[in-house]
């Protein structure tokens, strides 16, 4: 693939050439139009003003404010955006041109001595889409160019930071060969169903908010929209365990393979997350030493074991003790078994495969 690339500073321009293209180049991804990839769903799900502007809310919200306040009274989102007293307020619809838009603020507030500095204003429109493909041959779309969620929970930044976390360690692998091109289809595979979830939901949420009753989630929570997701793929090894992610569930840690596996306080102070980074992560109790001498014998994908000796473990992760749980780079479930199996060798090199596609 060659690309030219412009330096807008200078007007100067590059020719690179690329093996793969990530396409994050925002809502209006000249990529994903160039390559001829609809948007799914409503382009308009409500036309909005924002006003950013800086003011002292302690008073309300306390010391730690919480990142969206939906206040219902005035139809209105309140929208906390840095620790130096930033704030955005989003309404319906537009400011009169005789209307200055710190009174706008203090009215919507119900503050009318707040002191305040207004930052900026812009309109703009919710939308709830996703895109049909989010892979075209080499290119990835990611972020605002994949999907556009109305900030009803604030979802579309860390389903932005999902896409690439998915997407990063695939590309690595296939760079550093220890993994197959079916490891990069599998990243629409993926992404596709929980943008196309996601916007559905954070649509139906957005409505209820600004037409009904101003109650924003009545199917799957937000943490379980935010978090609680499961991939199904080829590069998942299923464990025919009952569905983790049903429609109206609330987020509940589960090791079922495609989640993201559970948090779990160590000894040392740290979190079993902190254990998943660059490489695939074997985790076992002590009694499973014998998936343990199955990763020695199978060297051609790095992957890190860790023994936990945390007695919530097992229970936590749904396995016996000599059960064990192979966890993505990203953090999900590639493949678990629940218990010492004849031959792990052959298991565990089989589901590493199948996990790397290869």
């Amino acid at each position: 693939m060659r690309a030219t690339v412009v330096e807008r500073a200078s007007g100067r321009r590059a020719e690179v050439r690329a093996r793969w293209m990530i396409a994050a180049d925002g809502a209006r991804s000249g990529v994903r139009q160039h390559l001829g990839i609809a948007m799914n769903g409503p382009e308009d799900v409500g036309r909005q003003t924002m006003i950013a502007f800086r003011a002292d809310l302690s008073a309300l919200t306390g010391p730690r404010p919480r990142g969206i306040y939906f206040l219902t009274a005035t139809g209105a989102a309140l929208i906390w955006t840095h620790a130096d007293d930033r704030w955005v307020i989003s309404r319906p619809g537009p400011i009169a041109p005789d209307d200055d838009p710190a009174t706008v603020v203090r009215r919507i507030l119900g503050l009318g001595d707040l002191k305040l500095e207004v930052l900026a204003t812009s309109p703009w429109t919710a939308a709830a889409q996703s895109a049909a493909r989010y892979a075209q041959g080499p290119v990835f779309l990611a972020g605002d160019a994949a999907h556009r969620f109305p900030p009803a929970g604030a979802t579309g930044v860390s389903a932005a930071m999902h896409d690439v976390h998915n997407l990063a360690w695939k590309i690595a692998a296939v760079v550093h060969g220890c993994g197959g091109e079916k490891l990069l289809d599998s990243y629409a595979a993926e992404r596709e169903p929980v943008g196309r979830r996601n916007a559905e939901e954070t649509g139906a949420a957005w409505t209820r908010i600004f037409t009904g009753n101003g109650v924003p989630f009545s199917g799957r929570s937000l943490a379980q929209l935010d978090m609680g997701y499961q991939y199904a793929s080829p590069v998942i090894v299923g464990d025919d365990s009952p569905d983790a992610d049903p429609a109206g569930a609330d987020y509940q840690q589960t090791a079922a393979p495609g989640r993201r596996a559970p948090h779990l306080w160590r000894a040392d102070g740290t979190s079993t997350i902190d254990l998943f980074d660059k490489r695939f992560v074997l985790l076992t109790a002590a009694p499973g030493h014998a998936w343990r001498a199955a990763v020695a014998r199978c060297p051609g994908v790095p992957v890190d074991s860790h023994v936990l000796a945390e007695p919530q473990w097992p229970d936590l992760y749904g396995v016996a003790a000599d059960g064990a749980v192979l966890v993505r780079p990203d953090g999900h479930v590639a493949w678990r078994s629940a218990t010492t199996s004849l031959d792990p060798v052959a298991d565990f090199q089989t589901a590493l495969t199948t996990s790397t596609g290869g």
